[in-house]
């Protein structure tokens, strides 16, 4: 329903607007004494536009990382066609349980594709494909039996060696409607004999298909992401964390939010909330959604003004750093997200999100070009 859609994405999109490595002590910012107060604009301005920098600088250290390079190149040679299917599947599929349904049968399919060149009869089972498996001139080739299924690969795509292995350390599932849901995974890949990434999932369902509790941990060297999700009596609440080898964790959220009796499954959104410090800067918003959704007098940029409360904070100060305020975009149905600093003036958000989002453009761009350019190879049978 529009107005889920619309809750979610506000959290999720402004969590992208507030990012910040390192604690400073720049321009008299991040020195507080946690009294309050306001932030003079120039300071605001200077303490966002810092934040935008180092988010930037940590994407790209993440997104060109030796673990996300070898990730692409395990993409692009494992069961592309299956994944495009599944694409192809959950995106027209609305209804929550089966898509979640189709994903978790698509999550086999990805990492079990029915292609021959990874066993003699097509794979129908992550039991059927265990063992030790190398890359040979774009073809799997089994090497020993092995109660796990272990790929050897070069990464980056072009390495003369298969310096890579990915190492598929569990896998269980919990029986919901006749269905197996991934209740456990986990894999690890090493680039050297070095740990590169590794994820660690644990969930579980209730009759309906409902997750109740989901546990995630991604490492992707040198960052480790966790995510916590909890849905009980109507309530689901999302934590998640952001930390760097050596440095410590810099980056928590926390969001929250009530469903009528109909739950996360069929329910509609009552209110939500979101909790975000990314060290130096902190962004909370509430909405009242029932609210907003009931009050049908004005445009929906007016009710999202009067039923959203978001604002950035200076962390351990408290000071206030500006609040945000929406206005009618450029083209039919579009809403642009303005901050307001103390002194009245304003500007657009997006002007602080624009460098980072062309960064990660760039890189899905270029991890697509990868992926034709495997394709092309297999078909054609070319030596890397």
């Amino acid at each position: 329903m529009k107005k889920r859609f619309l809750c979610f994405v506000l959290m999720a999109g402004l969590v992208v607007g507030t990012a910040c490595k390192k604690d400073k002590d720049e321009n008299g910012n991040g020195n507080g004494n946690g009294n309050g107060g306001d932030l003079p604009a120039e300071q605001s301005q200077n303490l966002l536009e810092r934040t935008s920098r180092e988010m930037q600088a940590d994407l790209s250290e993440l997104l060109n990382s030796e673990g996300a390079d070898a990730i692409v190149t395990l993409a692009n040679n494992i069961g592309e066609d299956d994944f495009s299917e599944f694409s192809k599947r959950t995106v027209s599929n609305t209804d929550f349980r089966a898509k979640a349904k189709t994903k978790a049968k698509a999550f086999k399919q990805y990492f079990t594709p029915n292609q021959k060149s990874f066993a003699d009869e097509p794979v129908t089972s992550l039991e059927d494909m265990s063992g030790e498996w190398e890359l040979v001139n774009g073809e799997w080739e089994k090497i020993r039996d092995h109660e796990r299924l272990i790929l050897h690969f070069p990464a980056p795509a072009d390495n003369p060696i298969n310096n890579a292995t990915f190492t598929w350390t569990a896998y269980e599932t919990q029986s919901v409607q006749g269905d197996d849901w991934p209740s456990k995974i986990g894999f690890s890949l090493k680039l050297d004999g070095t740990r590169y990434a590794s994820v660690d999932f644990d969930a579980t369902y209730n009759s309906d298909g409902e997750p109740v509790n989901v546990d995630y941990t991604l490492y992707l060297k040198p960052f480790t992401s966790t995510f916590e999700f909890k849905n009980q009596n109507n309530k689901v609440e999302m934590n998640t964390s952001f930390s760097k080898d050596g440095s410590g964790e810099f980056f928590t959220t926390s969001n929250k939010a009530t469903f009528d009796n109909g739950g996360i499954d069929e329910g509609d959104v009552l209110n939500a909330s979101t909790s975000i410090r990314y060290n130096e800067l902190v962004f909370k918003a509430d909405m009242d959604v029932q609210g907003m959704d009931s009050d049908h007098e004005g445009s929906e940029v007016e009710r999202m003004n009067k039923y959203v409360n978001a604002k950035f904070k200076q962390h351990p100060s408290n000071s206030l750093v500006g609040e945000l305020f929406f206005e009618e975009g450029d083209y039919e149905g579009s809403i642009d997200v303005f901050i307001k600093y103390n002194d009245g003036t304003s500007e657009p958000l997006i002007k602080y999100l624009d460098p980072i989002l062309d960064d990660m453009e760039g890189f899905f761009t270029d991890a697509e070009q990868a992926r034709m350019k495997s394709k092309v190879r297999k078909k054609l049978k070319l030596k890397k």
